[in-house]
C-alpha cells in the first residue's frame, strides 16, 4: 500500500511538472515583453526631456543699459517659440558676475585673479517649443534675433536639434520593431510550452473523452489553470517591473522626471495578456487532442 502511495505521489509530482515550466516560461516572457514596453513609452519621454533642454543663448553687447536688457527680455518674452513650462516662459538672465561664477564653479579657476575686467558678456538663455528645433526654424530665429540692438550674437549647437530628432526618431523605430518581434516570439514560446505540458496529458484527455465526458467537461480544469497561471504569471511580472523600476528611480532620482503616467496601464495589459494568452492556447491544444484518434495519439 506505501509503494502504491509514493508511486501516486510521484506521478503527481511528474504531471504537475510541465505546468511549473508553463508558469516559469510565462512570467519571464512577460517580463521580458514589460521591460521593452517600458524601455518604449520612456523613449517618447526622453525625447521629449532632451528637446525641452536644448538652450539658445542671446549674448549681449558689453556697454547694455539696464533699459535695452529690460527690453529684449519683453521682446523675447513675446515671441511664439519660447517654450512655456507650468505658465513659465523659459528665458533666463544671465549677467556678468553669473556667468563668471559658472565659469569658477564649471573649470575650478578664476580668470578675475589675473584679468582687470570680466570678459564675459551677460546673455539671455531660451528654450524653444518642439516645432522649432529644426535647422531651418533656428536659423530663422538666429537671423531675427541677431538684428535687435545690442544684441552681440546668438549662440547654438548647430545641427544638434536636427540630430537629436533624426535619431530618437529611428531608435523609437527599431524599438517599436523589436518589440513587435518580441511579442511575437512570447506569443509562440507561451504557445508552444503550453502545448508541450499539455502534451503529456493526451491520454488523460482521452480517458475523461472514453467515460463519456463532455468536451466542457475535460477543457474547463485545464482552462481554469491556464487562466490562473497566465494571471499570476503576469501579476508576477508586472510586481518585478515595478520592483526594478522604483529601486531604478530611487537610484537615479533623475529618472523621475522620465515619469509616463500610462506605467499602470503595462501591468493591466500583461496580466490580462498573460491570462488571455493562457486560455487561447490551452483551448487550441486541448481542441486538438480531443479530434485526434488513438493511434494519432502515440
Amino acid at each position: 500500500m506505501e509503494e502504491i502511495t509514493k508511486h501516486i505521489r510521484r506521478k503527481k509530482i511528474l504531471g504537475n511538472f510541465p505546468f511549473a515550466v508553463v508558469f516559469t516560461s510565462m512570467t519571464l516572457a512577460l517580463f521580458v515583453l514589460g521591460v521593452f514596453c517600458f524601455i518604449l513609452l520612456h523613449a517618447k519621454q526622453l525625447s521629449q526631456f532632451i528637446e525641452e533642454n536644448i538652450e539658445v543663448h542671446v549674448i549681449l553687447n558689453s556697454d547694455i543699459s539696464e533699459s535695452q536688457r529690460a527690453y529684449i527680455e519683453t521682446q523675447l518674452d513675446q515671441q511664439p517659440y519660447i517654450l512655456k513650462k507650468e505658465n513659465t516662459l523659459m528665458v533666463k538672465y544671465i549677467s556678468q558676475d553669473d556667468a563668471r561664477k559658472d565659469f569658477v564653479k564649471t573649470y575650478g579657476e578664476d580668470f578675475m585673479k589675473v584679468l582687470d575686467e570680466n570678459p564675459l558678456h551677460s546673455s539671455f538663455v531660451i528654450k524653444l517649443k518642439p516645432q522649432y528645433l529644426n535647422q531651418e526654424a533656428l536659423n530663422a530665429i538666429d537671423l531675427n534675433i541677431s538684428k535687435w540692438e545690442q544684441v552681440k550674437e546668438v549662440y547654438y549647437l548647430k545641427d544638434l536639434a536636427d540630430k537629436i530628432t533624426k535619431n530618437m526618431r529611428v531608435i523609437t523605430i527599431v524599438f517599436v520593431s523589436f518589440t513587435a518581434i518580441l511579442l511575437l516570439i512570447t506569443i509562440l514560446l507561451i504557445n508552444n510550452t503550453i502545448k508541450l505540458a499539455l502534451y503529456s496529458q493526451r491520454f488523460l484527455i482521452r480517458s475523461m473523452q472514453l467515460v463519456g465526458a463532455t468536451q466542457f467537461f475535460i477543457q474547463k480544469p485545464f482552462l481554469a489553470r491556464a487562466a490562473a497561471q497566465g494571471f499570476l504569471s503576469g501579476t508576477i511580472a508586472s510586481a518585478l517591473l515595478a520592483g526594478i523600476y522604483y529601486y531604478a528611480t530611487t537610484l537615479f532620482p533623475d529618472l523621475q522626471s522620465l515619469h509616463t503616467p500610462y506605467l499602470p496601464h503595462v501591468f493591466v495589459i500583461l496580466i490580462l495578456f498573460g491570462t488571455l494568452l493562457g486560455l487561447l492556447s490551452s483551448w487550441i491544444a486541448i481542441s486538438k487532442y480531443l479530434k485526434m484518434s488513438l493511434d494519432e495519439l502515440y
